[in-house]
C-alpha cells in the first residue's frame, strides 16, 4: 500500500496497485486513477478537494446539485444519500464528456474533519460503474486531512443552493434534518424537444419497407398518413428509406438487445421501446410518466437514435428518476385494491393502519412501471417498481395472491439495475443486481 499526499500537503490517500497518482491542477488537492484500458477508454479516477467550511452538509450538497446542470454537459442528477452517517452526503450524477463523448458516472462524497470539508469525486464510464462502484467507495474512505493549516479557501464567487426547504416528514420519522431535493426532477425533463414523432401505423410501415415492401400507387392510399409521418421525421424520402430510416429499421430487425418499458398512472399507460446493437440504439418513446414530463400526444411517439451508452440514462430520464428521501412505510404490506386506487385512480388511498409516512407517500402521484429486456439468448425477469413521486421507488415483493410488500430502493440502485440488465444481455452473463 502506498500513501499519496496531495497538493500543499492538505490531504492524503492510501492506494494499492494498479492505482497511480495523477498530476493535479490548482482547483484540486489530490488525484489518483486507474490505468486506461487498451482502447483508451475513460480511466476511472478519484479527485479530492478540501476547504474551510462551518455549516451544514446539505448546504454543500445543495450547492453542488445546483451547479451541476450549469457546469457539465447533459447532466442527470440521480440521487442524494447519506454516505457515512447523517453528517455526510453522496451526490450521484452522470454527464457526457465533451472530449470523449462518453457518459461518465460520478459520485461526490462529502464529509467533515473538524471545520474542514472534504469533497471526494469518484468517476468511471457509465457501463463500468455497477462493477466498480463498491471498490471506488472503498478507496475514497481513506481520504483524510493531514494538515488542516494548509487548507485554502476556494477562489471565485460562492455558489448559492437552490435547495433550502427541509423535508419535514422525513425529519419527523428519522429525527434527521435533510433538504428536499425533489425539485431536481424539474431541471432534467426527458429530452424530446425537436425530436421526430411517429405513430403505430408509421412504425408498422417502416418495418414493412425494411422487409422490401414497395408502396406504389395501390398502397399509397392506405399508407398516406404513415408515409407522411415517416417523411416528416426524415426516415423516408421519395417512398424509399433514407440512410437513417434504413439504420433504424435494421436495428428493429436485428437488435442485439430489445427493451420495453411500460408505465401506468392515473392518466393512462405510457410506453418506451429500445432496439440496440453494440454501438447504437433506436428509441421510440411516448410521453414519460413523471409529473410535468413533456412529450408527444397520446398515440404518438418520439423516435430517434442515440449511442448505446446513453440507453440506461435515457430510460431513467423517461421514468423521471431523481433524488428521493424514502420513508419507512408501515405496514409494508399493501393489498392490490389499495395499490390500484393509488396508481390507476390517483386517489390518496391508505392501507389499514397506515402510519404518517403512508399519509405523505399516498399524497404523491403514483406510477407502476415495468422494464422487460430480451436478446436472442433469452428474456430476463421483468423489473417492476412503484414510484411514489418525491418518495422514490418501491420494489414489490409478492406476499400472497392479492398482497405485496413494498421495499424502498435508492434511486441509484434502480438506475444501476437498468444498466446491469442491458450489460447482462450484451455480454451474455447473469444479472448481478437482481
Amino acid at each position: 500500500m502506498t500513501t499519496v499526499t496531495g497538493r500543499n500537503g492538505v490531504l492524503a490517500i492510501d492506494i494499492d496497485e494498479p492505482w497511480v497518482e495523477g498530476v493535479v491542477e490548482d482547483t484540486v488537492d489530490l488525484l489518483v486513477h486507474l490505468p486506461a484500458d487498451q482502447n483508451g477508454n475513460f480511466a476511472p479516477n478519484l479527485v479530492a478537494r478540501a476547504y474551510p467550511f462551518d455549516g451544514l452538509v446539505d448546504e454543500l450538497a445543495g450547492r453542488l446539485v445546483s451547479s451541476l446542470h450549469d457546469n457539465l454537459h447533459k447532466v442527470q442528477v440521480i440521487d442524494v444519500q447519506m454516505w457515512q452517517g447523517p453528517e455526510t452526503r453522496a451526490v450521484v450524477y452522470s454527464h457526457v464528456s465533451p472530449a470523449s463523448k462518453t457518459r461518465i458516472r460520478s459520485m461526490d462524497l462529502i464529509k467533515f474533519e473538524g471545520r474542514v470539508a472534504i469533497q471526494v469525486t469518484i468517476s468511471s464510464s457509465s457501463p463500468q460503474w455497477p462493477a466498480l462502484r463498491t471498490h471506488l467507495e472503498e478507496v475514497a474512505r481513506s481520504v483524510r486531512v493531514v494538515d488542516a493549516t494548509a487548507v485554502e479557501t476556494p477562489a471565485g464567487p460562492e455558489i448559492q443552493s437552490e435547495f433550502n426547504v427541509l423535508d419535514a416528514p422525513y425529519a419527523e420519522q428519522e429525527s434527521v434534518e435533510v433538504v428536499d431535493y425533489s425539485g431536481v426532477a424539474d431541471r432534467q425533463p426527458y429530452p424530446v424537444a425537436d425530436m421526430p414523432t411517429v405513430t403505430d401505423a408509421a412504425m408498422d410501415l417502416l418495418q414493412r419497407m425494411s422487409d422490401g415492401y414497395k408502396i406504389g400507387r395501390l398502397g399509397a392510399g392506405k399508407d398516406t398518413e404513415a408515409l407522411r409521418t415517416l417523411e416528416d421525421g426524415g426516415f423516408v424520402e421519395g417512398q424509399s428509406l433514407t440512410e437513417i430510416g434504413a439504420a433504424c429499421a435494421a436495428l428493429m430487425d436485428e437488435a442485439s438487445v430489445s427493451l420495453h418499458c411500460s408505465a401506468t398512472r392515473s392518466t393512462g399507460t405510457s410506453q418506451l421501446f429500445v432496439w440496440a446493437d453494440d454501438s447504437l440504439a433506436f428509441v421510440v418513446a411516448g410521453r414519460g410518466p413523471g409529473a410535468g414530463q413533456e412529450g408527444p400526444e397520446q398515440g404518438t411517439y418520439s423516435a430517434y437514435v442515440i449511442p448505446l451508452y446513453e440507453v440506461s440514462t435515457n430510460i431513467g430520464q423517461w421514468l423521471g428518476l431523481a433524488p428521493a428521501w424514502q420513508l419507512e412505510l408501515a405496514p409494508t404490506v399493501i393489498d392490490e385494491g389499495t395499490l390500484n386506487a393509488l396508481v390507476i385512480h390517483g386517489e390518496p388511498a391508505l392501507p389499514v393502519g397506515g402510519n404518517t409516512a403512508w399519509i405523505d407517500a399516498a399524497s404523491q402521484p403514483w406510477v407502476m412501471w415495468t422494464l422487460e429486456a430480451r436478446s436472442e439468448a433469452g428474456e430476463l425477469e421483468p423489473l417492476t417498481y412503484f414510484s411514489a413521486g418525491r418518495r422514490g421507488q418501491y420494489r414489490p415483493a409478492d406476499v400472497d395472491r392479492n398482497h405485496y410488500a413494498l421495499i424502498p430502493q435508492p434511486t441509484i440502485t434502480v438506475q444501476d439495475q437498468i444498466e446491469d440488465r442491458i450489460q447482462a444481455l450484451l455480454f451474455d452473463r447473469p444479472v448481478q443486481m437482481v
